[in-house]
């Protein structure tokens, strides 16, 4: 007893020194909570309601909450999705969320060097004392920038307020900073939702605290409020007019204009010529088929395309409308764990598919269409035939896809070309689709009747009759003698077979003799 008693105390005494428990991967329920003396080996799994990080995860974070707050310490990364993503706590990697509200609080310390965000939601609030080592790209309605970033920024959505430094570039697509009232309204629609965002109105504000130590360039209706240090003179891109550079002579404006000319291109071409290529080596069968069908009906090809491309935006709506609304009335009824893995379903699917079908319109349609126009060059420039090996394909391919490039990035007329390829690419791609699903299951031959046995008694062996008729009238019908047997007459002997109605007492079975032809 003794002994036992002193094995329980030391035990006792283990758990307690170290102040540590160990907690399973998995966390989910209305509340989850993850204790300042809890380690997590691993990876973290999160479908909750609420999440409230204190302790330590040796992983990543993956999953959603409806609201969350990191406070301890994350080695790996953040996925999760969600309503509002407070994050103050050391960081390992990089910060992914998906939902209304991110907000980066001043006592977060990322531990790489390249820390980075990457988040869509309607609000990204970097805090002031904040410090992000890396880049952030964020997509969204807002971006408030009051802490500090290493890297680039990267956003399109309607506002955009940058009053902390940026060590490198800024890229963003803004709204039009004339129409105010807008942040109001989406306020409003927030207030069931019991999330505290604060919306500011459309447009670029760079404040006198505010400073850009690379290139800022940023495309939208109207010119922004820039107050701050920009180490050059920031790019203005207007939705309305030509680009506009502030500030400059104009030899500067055409140089600059040649080489974001050039940037341009070099950007179409790399990103194009990569995925052709991966289409070339892994898929050059599939990546070839769309052209024959894009040479010989160039015009419903085109129709397809058009008509696909602009369904798709309604179809990708009325699919969201419908999960969410699938969405309601599970929690309506008041099934948390369900609305929660139903949300991340839903989401991923409609995020997917839609990305997929964008993806493939995007790249893989303007793909095909640079395959048949470097086909084009190439055979007009060596006055040779497709010879069909990979090294004539992969030529015919960064032929077409550097044509694409240069004209394609020509202002306006850039656009235009860009999406007839677009229309081209897309309506070939889903007219071969077409045609391989009739193929597969309009065509399928119908299945043989089955055989079954029959009763009617067929002989093993027909005799052959005389082919001329005057031949065979010459000859009595032959005799079948290969008739089954009755029941016991196998085995009888020699000439025991007076019983049957042919049989004559001379032994010839009653057979007439044969016709004397000579």
């Amino acid at each position: 007893m003794c002994r036992r008693l002193l094995i329980i105390c030391a035990a006792l005494f283990i758990v307690t020194s170290t102040g540590v428990a160990h907690a399973q991967g998995i966390l989910d329920g209305e509340s989850c909570h993850v204790e300042s003396d809890t380690i997590v080996s691993g990876n973290l799994f999160v479908f909750c309601g609420e999440l409230l990080v204190e302790g330590v995860v040796e992983g990543s974070i993956i999953g959603g909450a409806r609201i969350a707050d990191i406070n301890g310490m994350v080695g790996g990364s953040i996925y999760l999705m969600g309503g509002e993503l407070n994050v103050g706590g050391v960081i390992g990697k990089d910060v992914h969320y998906a939902g209304v509200a991110l907000n980066i609080l001043p006592e977060i310390e990322f531990l790489s060097d390249n820390g980075s965000v990457l988040s869509a939601n309607l609000s990204h609030h970097i805090e002031a004392g904040s410090l992000i080592p890396g880049h952030v790209t964020a997509l969204g309605y807002q971006l408030v920038v009051d802490g500090d970033i290493g890297g680039e920024v990267n956003f399109w959505g309607s506002a955009l307020n940058i009053n902390g430094v940026v060590g490198q570039d800024v890229t963003a697509t803004v709204g039009n900073s004339e129409e105010g009232g807008a942040s109001s309204q989406i306020e409003t629609l927030l207030i069931p939702f019991q999330i505290n965002v604060e919306l500011v109105d459309p447009g670029l504000i760079v404040t006198e605290g505010g400073a850009v130590r690379g290139q800022l360039e940023y495309t939208g209706a109207a010119l922004g409020s820039i107050e701050g240090s920009m180490e050059n003179p920031p790019i203005f891109n207007s939705t309305l007019q030509p680009p506009i550079l502030v500030g400059g002579t104009t030899a500067e404006e055409s140089a600059r204009s040649i080489g974001r000319y050039l940037r341009v291109v070099v950007r179409e071409f790399t990103s194009l010529a990569f995925v052709g290529v991966l289409c070339v080596l892994f898929v050059p069968r599939y990546i070839q088929s769309p052209i024959r069908t894009l040479q010989t009906n160039p015009v419903s090809t085109l129709g397809i395309g058009l008509l696909s491309f602009i369904i798709s935006f309604p179809i990708v709506l009325i699919l969201a409308l419908l999960s969410v609304a699938l969405i309601a009335l599970l929690g309506a009824l008041r099934l948390d764990n369900v609305v929660m893995f139903a949300g991340i379903a839903l989401g991923l699917a409609n995020i997917g598919g839609a990305s997929v079908f964008y993806f493939v319109a995007i790249y893989i349609a303007r793909v095909v269409v640079a395959l048949a126009l470097g086909r084009l060059v190439i055979r007009l420039i060596f006055r040779g035939r497709d010879d069909g090996t990979w090294r004539y394909l992969v030529l015919s391919m960064v032929a077409g896809v550097l044509v694409l490039a240069l004209v394609g990035s020509i202002p306006v007329i850039g656009i235009v070309l860009n999406a007839l390829a677009l229309f081209f690419g897309l309506g070939a791609i889903l007219s071969v689709l077409h045609a391989q699903y009739i193929r597969l299951f309009r065509t399928t031959p119908a299945p043989a009747p089955p055989v079954t046995a029959s009763a009617t008694y067929a002989p093993d062996f027909l005799p052959r009759l005389p082919y001329l008729p005057d031949e065979a009238a010459q000859f009595p019908p032959p005799l079948i003698d290969d008739a089954p047997h009755d029941a016991g007459t196998d085995n009888l002997p020699e000439g025991f077979n007076w019983w049957r109605s042919d049989y004559d007492e001379d032994g010839d079975d009653g057979a007439p003799p044969p016709p004397n032809n000579g």
